[in-house]
């Protein structure tokens, strides 16, 4: 009789967790819908900044073997992606802005890889304040590689500490991964990484001691 309780009372645990994990999926799905609509929506409505336009000619060019110019920096991971990007919709302002867009959508969803050490609630907290975020949105719609070295350094944390934690190699993989990714990106990747670092090296000095498991 004790034993039927008690498998009844996991039962029910296991249900309420389930039902909890759906409704967080789901509140989840309108942060990403959120994010979406400020980085996705009349990306053409501003002209070129300098410095977009210095990317975006980089790409047009590699498009354009007749023209010829100056030489100019620009970010590889984002060169790579919207000249493919550019085969299937052609040019203008709102295309050379998909790809930092799409990354900047996809940055407010990572911390839900964290909710076993933020808490559900956390994780839902921190993708709802990195969807609002305005210098996030303005990252993202902006042409060039910060937009996509900020989600590498995040899924670069992300990763490692669900490796550290769990030891899965899928785990290494995704570190290995956004790594290159970053390093593509631009220097803003090295900045945000090495700022991170000294986060964490302060934390682990002189902070309280966290634990990768959650309670």
């Amino acid at each position: 009789m004790a034993e039927a309780t008690v498998t009844r009372e996991i039962e029910e645990r296991k249900e309420r967790r389930a039902s909890g994990l759906s409704v967080a999926g789901g509140l989840l799905l309108l942060v990403g819908a959120l994010a979406a609509v400020l980085r996705l929506a009349n990306l053409n409505a501003i002209p070129l900044a300098p410095g977009e336009a210095q990317e975006a000619l980089a790409v047009w060019r590699f498009w354009q073997p007749e023209s010829s110019g100056p030489a100019f920096d620009y970010s590889p991971a984002y060169f790579s992606l919207t000249s493919l990007l550019m085969l299937v919709l052609g040019d203008g302002e709102a295309v050379m802005r998909v790809v930092p867009a799409v990354f900047g959508v996809a940055l407010p969803l990572l911390p839900w890889f964290w909710r076993r050490y933020l808490g559900v609630v956390g994780a839902l907290t921190a993708s709802l304040l990195l969807a609002v975020s305005p210098i996030a949105t303005i990252t993202a719609r902006t042409a060039g590689g910060a937009a996509i070295a900020l989600t590498a350094v995040l899924l670069v944390l992300i990763a490692w500490t669900r490796y550290l934690d769990e030891g899965r190699r899928g785990w290494l993989v995704a570190v290995f991964g956004a790594l290159g990714l970053g390093l593509a990106s631009g220097p803003l990747f090295l900045s945000g990484l090495a700022t991170a670092g000294l986060a964490w090296l302060a934390q682990a000095r002189i902070g309280p001691q966290l634990s990768l498991r959650a309670s």
